[in-house]
């Protein structure tokens, strides 16, 4: 799991046990695209600062080092 499995199944493999696997992945992945493409219509930036309850120079610095720290690989 470590390098990178999303799932593992124990032998022997049950039919029920695989097509749960199998459906999870599916459903992750549709996921991960439906992600996408909402982030490419708008920025996280955007979606912080529109939802914000203040407008306080210390609150839109942490806005745009969350929005920052969001756009890296670095985990959480």
């Amino acid at each position: 799991m470590k390098l990178g499995a999303y799932d593992y199944i124990t032998k022997p493999v049950h039919p029920d046990a695989l097509e749960l696997c199998v459906a999870r992945r599916f459903s992750h992945l549709h996921l991960l695209e439906e992600v996408r493409t909402l982030r490419s219509h708008t920025g996280p930036e955007v979606r912080l600062r529109e939802h914000s309850w203040g407008r306080s120079e210390a609150l839109l610095y942490v806005l745009d080092q969350t929005a920052r720290a969001a756009q890296t690989d670095a985990p959480c």
